[in-house]
């Protein structure tokens, strides 16, 4: 993905942290998301910033889930 880039983490501004990202290879998918109508949601601090900064609910990705 174009968004990511050598970044590992974000910052989470509700709380000014820094966060890494979710982790496919180590991470449990459903503990940090669940798709909610095609929309990608965030259930943990992680998720929210993966949710953040690779755009999962942006417009020209929801066709690829069945969104128009």
């Amino acid at each position: 993905m174009r968004n990511k880039g050598t970044d590992i983490a974000s910052i989470d501004w509700s709380n000014h942290e820094i966060v890494r990202f979710y982790n496919p290879r180590t991470d449990i998918w459903s503990e940090h998301f669940r798709l909610v109508g095609g929309f990608i949601e965030a259930l943990s601090i992680i998720g929210k910033v993966t949710v953040d900064i690779f755009r999962f609910n942006d417009k020209v990705r929801l066709p690829d889930r069945g969104i128009f």
